[in-house]
């Protein structure tokens, strides 16, 4: 009987702490956005009781003329807010590593990039968005394949950015934000 009371109160211990000191998490990201040879822009989303640190270093070399702004966002839902690392001062061609911290300890992630060289060569790339892919009945009703997909594939491009709109807001998902939200950022 004992053991059962301790197992109980360290259970409601814990769902306590859970509440009361909420975990400090990064939700989604970090997101390498823009990467030059001397400039980048991450993106990451964090709950908004976190004050983070950032330290953007070389894997190798020295570190010095490296320019960190960071740039916190309102809370968009249920605590959650953007943030946006902007850093200039980078050396070209030269790998970095940026570790997110928390008030007191490092959050469970990181990021390594690479800046560009001058040398670099000219790309080519697609652009795509749009593509709902319609089942049930709805699949019915919408007009025609999605033929512009088979004329991407035969033209020569280094890679696709895919602009969003790979789902959309079905049987009244609009009403809930726990529904639109779970859509967003879980599908």
């Amino acid at each position: 009987m004992l053991t059962k009371i301790r197992f109980i109160t360290v259970v409601a211990l814990l769902v306590y702490a859970n509440r009361a000191f909420p975990q400090q998490k990064i939700i989604e990201g970090p997101y390498l956005m823009h990467c030059g040879t001397n400039d980048a822009i991450i993106w990451f989303l964090l709950n908004e009781n976190i004050r983070p640190e950032i330290k953007l270093r070389p894997l190798s070399g020295p570190s010095t003329g490296i320019r960190e702004e960071l740039t916190i966002f309102p809370s968009l839902w249920k605590g959650y807010v953007p943030v946006k690392i902007s850093v200039s001062g980078l050396n070209e061609n030269t790998n970095y590593k940026l570790i997110i911290a928390g008030s007191e300890s490092i959050l469970d992630t990181s990021l390594s990039f690479k800046t560009f060289s001058t040398q670099t060569k000219d790309i080519s790339f697609l652009f795509g968005s749009c593509a709902f892919q319609a089942q049930g009945i709805v699949a019915v009703l919408k007009n025609g394949p999605m033929s512009i997909y088979n004329h991407m594939a035969n033209e020569e491009s280094d890679f696709m950015i895919w602009l969003g709109d790979n789902f959309y807001y079905l049987y009244g998902e609009w009403k809930s934000d726990e529904k639109m939200f779970h859509k967003q950022v879980k599908t």
